[in-house]
């Protein structure tokens, strides 16, 4: 295969997405896509309350978190002499991420003018949702949990050029989101995309551990 007819790679991506409207603000890709993920789910479990009956059922959708390790590198950008890189670095990418697990200061700014008011009761405007797209299939409403950034390379002006990110981010379900919300239809479509790629998994039954049924 040639260079010109190899296969174009996806790059994952983190974006922020308007909860209101859906429509995508800001998209922020991995430089390399990480090589691998920890993914741990972890089923919710109805309190029993006595009944062992109740032991074998779940009261939503699992609990997943994701967890991966990321690498950003600005030294090509400084060689080609172009971009905003030039000036600052990584700065520019890492802030992007970093506003992802932080609110804005309008929203500080909000928050702090309703406490003056004594309006505690009144909730200032719902963040913009976070989507990990991992590839076509799997996009994913997320909360960031941890972000952890080892800058190992500067410029002239100690501005970062390589950094090596591990990132840990929380699935979020209909049951946080809500099933009528446009993170709720986010996740729904991603619950029947893992019904669907479970359809094609066809063992054999009786062949491989010679039970047919119990």
């Amino acid at each position: 295969m040639t260079l010109s007819s190899a296969p174009r790679l996806a790059k994952a991506a983190l974006a922020s997405v308007d909860p209101d409207s859906g429509r995508v603000t800001r998209v922020i890709p991995f430089q390399f896509n990480p090589e691998r993920l920890l993914r741990r789910l972890v089923a919710r479990d109805i309190d029993p309350e006595g009944d062992p009956a109740q032991l074998v059922r779940l009261s939503g959708p699992a609990r997943e978190t994701i967890s991966f390790e990321a690498i950003m590198d600005a030294t090509d950008a400084l060689d080609a002499n172009a971009g905003a890189e030039l000036e600052t670095g990584l700065s520019t990418r890492l802030a992007a991420l970093e506003l992802l697990i932080s609110p804005s200061r309008q929203a500080v700014l909000e928050a702090d003018a309703l406490a003056d008011r004594g309006a505690l009761e009144l909730l200032p405007a719902p963040p913009a949702l976070t989507l990990l797209i991992w590839n076509a299939s799997r996009v994913q409403v997320v909360r960031l949990k941890d972000l952890a950034i080892e800058e190992d390379l500067f410029d002239q002006n100690l501005n970062p050029i390589r950094a090596r990110l591990t990132v840990s981010v929380e699935v979020m379900t209909s049951d946080d989101l809500g099933v009528g919300t446009k993170g709720g239809g986010v996740f729904l479509a991603s619950l029947a995309g893992q019904e669907r790629l479970r359809e094609g998994f066809r063992a054999d039954l009786g062949h491989t551990t010679r039970i047919g049924a119990i």
